[in-house]
């Protein structure tokens, strides 16, 4: 099957998971925990009857995206005197069947702080997770969602498996296999090798507003736009004011997990030590990919996020300037070789 192919079957199937219209297909990952293989009904653990009011915690869920400066963001929001956040409880996708929404709420609330809150990354993306948040969250619980360029965000989530040994598979190679599998049922054991999915960000907001539909308690931002101080500063600004909290200044801190430095990839250590860099090829078969979903996003949005578009338009002619190089190139050799034939 091509890769124009692939592309629309995605199109046509990826709604009958949505929908639960029938068994998603089983797909290959690493070891998971128990909990993880217990995860797949969306009943609670039954505990005592609880009276979820507008006040119940959390007041907000940072639920995504993964390798969107996701920890930066728990960092700066703990430095708020009003505001905590709790560092990845994965209580929605992992712990469901471990703990009961009184345990998470203790969790939570684990301080003196006013307006209380979790980030786990996984929650915009993994099936079930919204269902299972609006039993035990309150209609006024408001919800981030970070969102970054998603080659960037593929490209920085297969180095951090690298790092971790999780993957060993060279980045181009992943997203083949990715390719190959659009449509994968997505489950937090799955969702660690979904690098290519992760970025569709539009399907997954459609998935969770169908869940939680009011829009004024889902704020998008974009990662971008954190990178620069003064930016941050405003950006921290309007989530505090989002949030309900006081105005704040404090010096926002970027933090990385993963380190690209080392220039190394699946298969060092054998004496060969390879790069990580992806190929141009495979980066401009990931624009095409995106365009549409980006597309769909800044529709959305009402807004257009041209720091991802403008590289992207950068690396498009890079690859058809080669590609007109190794034309001529081709036909240069052609007319040498009948030169030499004529010549015999």
């Amino acid at each position: 099957m091509s890769f124009a192919s692939l592309l629309a079957s995605y199109g046509k199937k990826r709604s009958r998971y949505d929908e639960g219209s029938e068994s998603a297909p089983k797909v290959k990952s690493r070891v998971i925990s128990p909990s993880e293989v217990n995860s797949s009904s969306s009943a609670a653990i039954p505990a005592e009857e609880e009276v979820i009011s507008a006040d119940t915690p959390p007041h907000y869920v940072v639920i995504g995206a993964q390798k969107a400066g996701t920890m930066a963001v728990v960092k700066n929001l703990n430095k708020h005197p009003d505001i905590f956040c709790l560092k990845e409880p994965h209580y929605f996708d992992l712990a469901w069947h471990a703990k009961t929404p009184a345990q998470y709420r203790k969790e939570v609330t684990k301080t003196h702080k006013k307006i209380c809150g979790e980030k786990t990354p996984e929650l915009i993306f993994v099936d079930e997770c919204a269902t299972r948040m609006k039993q035990v969250l309150s209609p006024k619980t408001k919800f981030l969602l970070f969102l970054r360029d998603p080659i960037k965000r593929a490209y920085s989530a297969w180095n951090m498996n690298i790092n971790r040994n999780y993957e060993s598979a060279p980045f181009d190679e992943v997203c083949d296999r990715n390719f190959r599998n659009l449509n994968e049922f997505r489950s937090h054991g799955t969702a660690e090798y979904q690098y290519v999915q992760r970025g569709f960000y539009m399907d997954q907001i459609e998935r969770f507003l169908k869940v939680f539909p009011n829009r004024e308690n889902f704020k998008v931002i974009i990662a971008e736009d954190m990178i620069n101080p003064e930016m941050a500063k405003q950006k921290y600004a309007e989530i505090f004011e989002y949030l309900g909290a006081e105005i704040f200044d404090f010096e926002p801190e970027n933090e990385h997990v993963g380190d690209y430095a080392s220039g190394k990839s699946a298969g060092a250590g054998d004496g060969k030590d390879k790069k990580v860099k992806m190929s141009e090829a495979m980066e401009v078969k990931l624009m095409k990919v995106y365009h549409s979903h980006n597309e769909r996003l800044f529709e959305w949005l009402g807004y257009r996020v041209h720091s991802w578009t403008s590289k992207q338009s950068i690396a498009r002619r890079r690859l058809k300037e080669r590609e007109e190089k190794m034309e001529k190139k081709e036909v240069k050799d052609g007319n040498d070789g009948v030169k030499d034939g004529e010549n015999v």
